[in-house]
Protein backbone atom coordinates (compact mmCIF):
# COMPACT_ATOMS: atom_id res chain seq x y z
CA UNK A 1 0.00 0.00 0.00
CA UNK A 2 2.76 2.42 0.66
CA UNK A 3 4.37 1.64 -2.11
CA UNK A 4 1.55 1.66 -4.34
CA UNK A 5 0.92 5.45 -2.56
CA UNK A 6 4.34 6.64 -3.37
CA UNK A 7 4.74 5.52 -6.92
CA UNK A 8 0.85 7.17 -7.26
CA UNK A 9 1.85 10.58 -6.28
CA UNK A 10 5.56 10.68 -7.49
CA UNK A 11 7.65 10.21 -4.56
CA UNK A 12 10.74 9.43 -3.49
CA UNK A 13 10.33 8.01 -0.48
CA UNK A 14 7.51 7.15 1.72
CA UNK A 15 7.11 6.15 5.54
CA UNK A 16 3.98 4.71 8.05
CA UNK A 17 4.74 6.21 11.59
CA UNK A 18 2.60 4.65 14.29
CA UNK A 19 2.01 6.24 17.61
CA UNK A 20 2.68 5.27 20.95
CA UNK A 21 1.96 8.13 23.61
CA UNK A 22 5.24 10.54 22.98
CA UNK A 23 6.94 8.27 20.87
CA UNK A 24 6.87 6.82 17.27
CA UNK A 25 8.56 4.30 14.77
CA UNK A 26 8.02 3.54 11.27
CA UNK A 27 6.15 0.43 10.85
CA UNK A 28 6.58 0.17 6.96
CA UNK A 29 9.17 2.31 4.54
CA UNK A 30 9.42 2.60 0.95
CA UNK A 31 12.67 3.98 -0.74
CA UNK A 32 14.84 3.68 1.93
CA UNK A 33 18.38 2.09 3.03
CA UNK A 34 17.77 -1.20 4.62
CA UNK A 35 20.36 0.50 7.37
CA UNK A 36 18.20 3.83 7.54
CA UNK A 37 14.59 1.78 7.40
CA UNK A 38 16.08 -0.14 10.62
CA UNK A 39 16.71 2.89 12.45
CA UNK A 40 13.66 4.37 11.96
CA UNK A 41 11.89 1.53 12.85
CA UNK A 42 13.13 1.86 16.61
CA UNK A 43 11.02 3.62 19.14
CA UNK A 44 11.84 7.72 19.33
CA UNK A 45 10.67 10.86 20.54
CA UNK A 46 7.87 12.29 18.03
CA UNK A 47 8.95 14.34 15.83
CA UNK A 48 7.68 18.57 15.77
CA UNK A 49 6.25 18.09 11.97
CA UNK A 50 4.32 14.33 13.66
CA UNK A 51 3.35 16.28 16.41
CA UNK A 52 1.32 18.87 14.35
CA UNK A 53 -0.79 15.50 13.42
CA UNK A 54 -0.94 14.25 17.09
CA UNK A 55 -2.13 17.49 17.91
CA UNK A 56 -5.21 17.40 15.37
CA UNK A 57 -3.82 18.36 12.11
CA UNK A 58 -5.16 15.86 9.00
CA UNK A 59 -2.82 16.97 6.73
CA UNK A 60 -0.02 19.22 5.44
CA UNK A 61 2.68 19.62 3.60
CA UNK A 62 6.04 21.16 3.98
CA UNK A 63 6.93 22.63 0.60
CA UNK A 64 11.05 22.75 0.96
CA UNK A 65 12.52 21.50 4.31
CA UNK A 66 16.36 22.93 3.50
CA UNK A 67 13.73 26.17 4.41
CA UNK A 68 12.74 25.30 7.69
CA UNK A 69 14.00 26.28 11.26
CA UNK A 70 13.85 22.71 12.12
CA UNK A 71 16.47 22.44 9.34
CA UNK A 72 18.66 24.85 10.13
CA UNK A 73 18.62 24.18 14.03
CA UNK A 74 20.48 21.05 13.25
CA UNK A 75 16.95 18.72 13.82
CA UNK A 76 18.57 15.23 12.99
CA UNK A 77 15.46 13.27 11.37
CA UNK A 78 14.70 16.61 9.43
CA UNK A 79 18.52 16.79 8.36
CA UNK A 80 18.93 13.37 7.84
CA UNK A 81 15.86 13.56 5.43
CA UNK A 82 17.75 16.00 3.45
CA UNK A 83 21.44 15.89 3.50
CA UNK A 84 21.20 12.19 3.28
CA UNK A 85 18.50 11.17 1.53
CA UNK A 86 17.99 14.18 -0.50
CA UNK A 87 14.45 14.92 0.32
CA UNK A 88 12.98 18.47 -0.04
CA UNK A 89 9.11 18.42 -0.32
CA UNK A 90 7.16 15.91 1.72
CA UNK A 91 3.28 16.36 2.82
CA UNK A 92 1.91 14.56 6.27
CA UNK A 93 -1.38 13.07 6.40
CA UNK A 94 -3.08 11.90 9.42
CA UNK A 95 -3.92 8.06 10.68
CA UNK A 96 -7.12 8.51 12.28
CA UNK A 97 -9.80 6.04 14.39
CA UNK A 98 -12.67 7.96 15.52
CA UNK A 99 -10.96 11.19 17.65
CA UNK A 100 -7.55 9.28 18.05
CA UNK A 101 -4.51 9.64 15.67
CA UNK A 102 -2.53 6.28 15.69
CA UNK A 103 0.06 7.50 13.13
CA UNK A 104 0.63 9.22 9.53
CA UNK A 105 1.88 8.76 6.24
CA UNK A 106 4.75 11.14 4.99
CA UNK A 107 5.73 10.76 0.69
CA UNK A 108 8.78 12.57 -0.05
CA UNK A 109 10.17 14.34 -3.40
CA UNK A 110 13.54 14.92 -3.73
CA UNK A 111 12.50 18.39 -5.49
CA UNK A 112 10.96 21.21 -4.11
CA UNK A 113 7.52 20.55 -6.18
CA UNK A 114 3.88 20.68 -3.61
CA UNK A 115 1.61 18.39 -4.05
CA UNK A 116 -1.33 18.56 -6.07
CA UNK A 117 -4.96 18.58 -4.03
CA UNK A 118 -6.09 14.96 -6.24
CA UNK A 119 -2.34 13.65 -4.83
CA UNK A 120 -3.39 14.72 -1.56
CA UNK A 121 -6.52 13.80 -1.30
CA UNK A 122 -5.35 9.94 -2.96
CA UNK A 123 -2.76 10.13 0.14
CA UNK A 124 -6.01 10.18 2.31
CA UNK A 125 -7.90 7.61 0.68
CA UNK A 126 -5.38 5.17 1.42
CA UNK A 127 -4.67 6.71 5.12
CA UNK A 128 -8.26 5.68 5.82
CA UNK A 129 -7.57 2.23 3.88
CA UNK A 130 -4.26 1.60 6.57
CA UNK A 131 -5.92 2.57 9.67
CA UNK A 132 -9.02 -0.31 8.84
CA UNK A 133 -6.06 -2.24 8.19
CA UNK A 134 -4.40 -2.06 11.31
CA UNK A 135 -7.77 -2.19 13.34
CA UNK A 136 -8.07 -5.46 11.78
CA UNK A 137 -4.30 -6.70 12.65
CA UNK A 138 -5.47 -5.44 15.97
CA UNK A 139 -8.56 -7.57 15.96
CA UNK A 140 -6.40 -10.60 14.93
CA UNK A 141 -3.57 -10.32 17.56
CA UNK A 142 -6.05 -9.93 19.92
CA UNK A 143 -8.13 -12.80 19.11
CA UNK A 144 -5.25 -15.35 18.52
CA UNK A 145 -4.25 -14.08 22.06
CA UNK A 146 -7.29 -15.03 23.52
CA UNK A 147 -7.57 -18.26 21.57
CA UNK A 148 -4.23 -19.26 23.10
CA UNK A 149 -5.38 -18.88 26.31
CA UNK A 150 -8.56 -19.98 26.10
CA UNK A 151 -6.73 -23.41 24.79
CA UNK A 152 -4.05 -23.33 27.49
CA UNK A 153 -7.11 -23.38 30.17
CA UNK A 154 -8.92 -25.59 28.24
CA UNK A 155 -6.88 -28.30 28.39
CA UNK A 156 -4.97 -27.62 31.99
CA UNK A 157 -8.92 -28.45 33.06
CA UNK A 158 -8.84 -31.49 31.06
CA UNK A 159 -5.53 -32.86 31.81
CA UNK A 160 -3.27 -30.94 34.08
CA UNK A 161 -0.60 -31.42 34.42
CA UNK A 162 -0.21 -34.24 32.45
CA UNK A 163 -0.84 -31.69 29.11
CA UNK A 164 1.46 -32.51 26.25
CA UNK A 165 2.31 -30.73 22.92
CA UNK A 166 0.40 -32.84 20.89
CA UNK A 167 -2.96 -32.06 22.38
CA UNK A 168 -2.12 -28.43 22.68
CA UNK A 169 -1.20 -28.58 18.69
CA UNK A 170 -5.09 -30.50 17.80
CA UNK A 171 -7.22 -28.60 20.06
CA UNK A 172 -5.85 -25.81 18.44
CA UNK A 173 -5.95 -27.18 15.09
CA UNK A 174 -9.87 -27.99 16.11
CA UNK A 175 -10.55 -24.17 17.32
CA UNK A 176 -8.67 -22.86 14.01
CA UNK A 177 -12.36 -24.16 12.23
CA UNK A 178 -14.87 -21.66 10.86
CA UNK A 179 -17.81 -21.94 13.44
CA UNK A 180 -19.59 -23.44 10.63
CA UNK A 181 -17.59 -26.20 9.91
CA UNK A 182 -16.95 -27.55 13.05
CA UNK A 183 -19.75 -29.61 14.11
CA UNK A 184 -19.87 -31.73 10.87
CA UNK A 185 -16.30 -31.88 10.96
CA UNK A 186 -16.90 -33.30 14.72
CA UNK A 187 -16.63 -37.23 14.44
CA UNK A 188 -13.45 -36.65 11.86
CA UNK A 189 -11.74 -34.85 14.58
CA UNK A 190 -12.88 -36.87 17.10
CA UNK A 191 -11.09 -39.78 15.31
CA UNK A 192 -8.13 -37.93 14.14
CA UNK A 193 -7.79 -36.48 17.45
CA UNK A 194 -8.17 -40.37 18.99
CA UNK A 195 -5.23 -41.63 16.60
CA UNK A 196 -2.67 -38.31 17.21
CA UNK A 197 -3.56 -38.64 21.25
CA UNK A 198 -3.37 -42.77 21.61
CA UNK A 199 0.20 -43.01 22.15
CA UNK A 200 0.13 -40.43 25.05
CA UNK A 201 -3.24 -40.34 26.56
CA UNK A 202 -5.06 -43.34 28.77
CA UNK A 203 -8.66 -43.68 27.46
CA UNK A 204 -10.28 -41.95 30.59
CA UNK A 205 -7.85 -38.84 29.23
CA UNK A 206 -9.60 -39.40 25.77
CA UNK A 207 -12.85 -39.29 27.20
CA UNK A 208 -12.07 -35.88 28.97
CA UNK A 209 -10.60 -34.27 25.89
CA UNK A 210 -13.40 -35.22 24.10
CA UNK A 211 -15.89 -33.61 26.63
CA UNK A 212 -13.48 -30.24 26.63
CA UNK A 213 -13.37 -30.39 23.38
CA UNK A 214 -16.67 -31.06 21.43
CA UNK A 215 -19.24 -29.86 24.23
CA UNK A 216 -20.69 -26.60 23.91
CA UNK A 217 -21.75 -24.04 26.01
Amino acid sequence: MLEKAMHLCDGAQGTLWVFNGEHMRAAATAGYSRELAEQLSEWREIHPFQGRLLQGERVFQIIDLAAEELYRSGSPLTRAAVDVAGIRTVVFVALVKDTTTLGGFTIGRRAVRAFTKEQISLLRNFAAQAVIAMENARLITETREALEQQTAWCCRRCYGASTTAATVAAFQRMRALPIGQAAPAAPWLKRWCGLLLASALTASSRARWYRCAFTRT
